[in-house]
């Protein structure tokens, strides 16, 4: 690093100290200007080992550093993460203010006194190096110190202390400390506030055992995989055992050894598993490898598209998404995809391809983006021709951070990673249900697959979901190759048993109970919160699908010509695999008038009785199942009186019924009427008075199936 180079140039003064301090801090370089404020408190000794900050860190700056140049004339930069760069929930708040003054201050020089004010701006300094270079432990001592002797200028401390707490899994002391935020934070910023008392529900999810699965495991996968610098974003190359990833390592590719530093560069490797070891991994090299960052790739199921992220710039933190094909047992050059995916100006990466391999998922700080980085998907082709754009909308996206997209055939599931839904801390995995901008809402995984740090790049098998991988950095860093005590990511591997729920069945005509096929089986979620599945019949009548825990269904099978059937199925609680089982019976929809019993009026009235409303609820739900069908309501009178009154008064009495109807929210395309009066006794001449009140009736009948709103 240049201005570690420079080291013995300076001046020890503890004023030149923190202005090299500020310096570092403002180009990203936390763990360097770490090293220069502790020097200001004379505190600690400059590490150059333990200030090297790997690539992967995840803070989203973009500091002011010379570009690489091919002909070698500048610096190479071997502190910005490649391609696992992301903001921090955080980032975006007010950060701390500048240096005091010495205005602020009878004494003014830090050489000879460290005044109170320059004091806390320092503590609170160091303690936001340390969380923003993901040292947590570091971070959550020194935050402990900020918070002592709190002021004005720093009011955000006790939140910081809060969330590294958190990363450092101590729940209830972080809860203490936001409890106490909450109550005493009365500064302009509203955001602040409201996202401490969103981390208020993350403790408590943190806090619920049920957010622990036991029948699941994550363990750390050995040093031939997770040497080096850093090892994240593991996937599969093929289904033989062998995986992509990527990783700092010292044979990656650079393009001046004097520069640059390869544990401090990101390159895909592919690594083979023969019975329970993995052979030593096999750097992809030229074309795909580059002096710049690759890493984050998805390889396409007939092993013929590779798509990666690249990143490049003068900080190695400008993100692109390439292509690259396999022609004659190798991997031609890449291409960077079109501008539909990487705009101009913004980065990016995390490419991920959905079982038809049609659509490409990404994320991206684009505008139109609804906080830092954000979930997108469009189509593409077989040549890389990316289409238009969309973002996943609101159900996925936050207003802080989404990355690392994987979807996974079984239930149409996106896993995925954020740090702006309920978590356990840092990032965290999740999971949705869905396509394209409709998805159901997501869904933390829990530990073991979550901790109080980083977690992201998860991938479950394509055929049973029962083994794959995942990226923390969860564990110190202490034993890589750089000898560093840094956090990093590490690739572990997990198992686990999904929980299999499916529901199958068979459809028949309910008269002559013969299988009906082509009939449309409909699953909706009461709560609106799973999209909607839709299922055909086969030419047996037999339906099945794959259902979502914790879901309240509402079945249904409709067809043109009969009545539909309905079913509801509960999914909440399941904690065993199940099959259910259901079969719907269709009644045939009759061309004659259905007769609506019980519907009175008083005498010589056209109101409805109190009674006559709850068989029109009856009617309401039924036209709600069949909302495909629309109805004529028929009024008929009893032969006494004279026809005129008669006609008027069922005119009256089957618009009676209508209005009900439409009161409740039956759209009126659906709903007529009309008074037939006394010209349709079912007992012409009628004597008796049961006779009379058979003829005194309300029916309707469908005259359309064909209703779409």
């Amino acid at each position: 690093m240049a201005v570690l180079c420079m080291v013995s140039a300076f001046a020890q003064s503890k004023r030149e100290w923190l202005l090299y301090g500020d310096e570092a801090f403002k180009k990203g370089d936390y763990s360097s200007a770490a090293g220069f404020y502790l020097k200001v408190l004379d505190e600690g000794t400059l590490d150059l080992e333990s200030t090297v900050y790997p690539y992967e860190v995840i803070a989203y700056i973009k500091p002011d550093k010379p570009a690489k140049s091919k002909d070698n004339t500048a610096a190479a930069d071997t502190t910005s993460d490649s391609t696992a760069v992301v903001p921090t929930p955080t980032d975006s708040l007010p950060q701390t203010p500048a240096n005091p003054s010495a205005e602020d201050s009878e004494d003014s020089d830090p050489a000879n006194s460290l005044v109170y004010g320059k004091y806390q701006y320092v503590v609170h300094q160091i303690a936001d190096c340390f969380r923003l270079s993901y040292q947590y432990k570091k971070a959550e001592e020194w935050y402990g110190k900020a918070v002592q002797n709190e002021s004005n200028r720093h009011p955000f401390s006790r939140y910081y202390y809060a969330l590294t707490l958190m990363n450092n899994e101590k729940y209830d002391e972080a809860q203490a400390q936001l409890e106490k935020f909450i109550e005493n934070y009365n500064g302009p910023d509203t955001k602040v506030k409201d996202l401490a008392t969103k981390k208020m529900f993350s403790i408590a999810f943190a806090k619920d055992p049920a957010s622990t699965h036991k029948d699941s495991k994550v363990s750390l996968l050995d040093t031939t995989i997770n040497s080096g610098s850093s090892s994240f974003a593991a996937n599969f190359y093929n289904d033989e055992g062998v995986i992509l990833f990527a990783g700092g390592r010292k044979e990656n590719v650079i393009l001046d050894e004097r520069t640059q530093n390869p544990l401090y560069l990101s390159d895909l490797f592919l690594a083979e598993k023969e019975g329970e070891k993995w052979n030593a991994p096999k750097n992809m090299r030229r074309p795909v490898n580059t002096e710049a960052n690759e890493g984050a790739g998805v390889i396409s199921v007939d092993r013929t598209h590779f798509y990666f992220t690249r990143c490049e710039g003068p900080n190695g933190n400008e993100c692109s998404i390439y292509l690259s094909r396999f022609l004659n047992g190798k991997w031609l050059q890449p291409m960077k995809l079109n501008d539909n995916v990487n705009m101009e100006g913004f980065s990016s990466k995390h490419p991920a391809l959905s079982t038809e391999e049609d659509i490409l998922y990404f994320s991206s700080d684009r505008p139109g983006s609804i906080g830092g980085m954000d979930l997108w998907f469009c189509k593409i082709d077989d040549f890389g021709n990316a289409g238009e754009a969309h973002n996943l909308g609101y159900s996925v996206n936050t207003k802080e951070n989404e990355v690392t997209p994987y979807f996974h055939h079984i239930n149409n599931t996106l896993y995925f990673s954020s740090d702006g839904h309920t978590g356990l801390g840092g990032l965290d995995i999740f999971k949705a249900y869905g396509k394209d901008s409709t998805w159901s809402r997501p869904r933390n995984l829990g530990r073991p697959f979550n901790s109080g740090k980083d977690d992201l790049y998860y991938l479950v098998d394509r055929f049973e979901g029962k083994t794959g991988f995942l990226t923390s950095d969860r564990d110190s860093c202490a034993n890589c190759s750089s000898g560093s005590d840094l956090y990093c990511y590490r690739i572990y591997e997990l198992e686990t048993e999904p929980l299999r729920l499916t529901i199958k069945g068979t459809v028949y005509d309910q008269k002559t109970q013969e299988p009906m096929q082509n009939t449309l089986v409909q699953l909706t979620d009461v709560k609106e919160d799973v999209p909607p599945v839709f299922v055909i019949t086969d030419e047996n009548g037999f339906y099945s699908t794959n259902l979502i825990e914790e879901v309240q269904y509402f079945m249904k099978a409709q067809k043109v010509k009969y009545f539909a059937d309905a079913f509801s199925l509960n999914t909440e609680g399941a904690k065993e695999s199940k099959d259910y089982t259901h079969d719907f019976f269709l009644e045939p929809i009759p061309s004659e008038p259905i007769a609506i019993p019980g519907i009175e009026y008083d005498y010589n009235k056209a109101t409805l009785r109190p009674e006559s409303m709850k068989i029109l609820d009856d009617l309401y739900d039924f036209l709600q199942l069949n909302d495909n069908i629309v109805i004529e309501i028929g009024s008929h009178t009893d032969e006494r009186g004279s026809a005129d009154y008669n006609l008027d008064l069922s005119n009256r009495r089957a618009e009676s019924v209508v209005n009900y109807l439409l009161e409740k929210g039956i759209p009126q395309a659906r709903l007529e009427w009309k008074g037939y009066g006394e010209t349709m006794p079912l007992v012409p001449n009628a004597k008796t008075e049961d006779d009379h009140q058979r003829n005194r009736r309300t029916a309707f009948k469908v005259t359309d199936q064909y209703y779409k709103e």
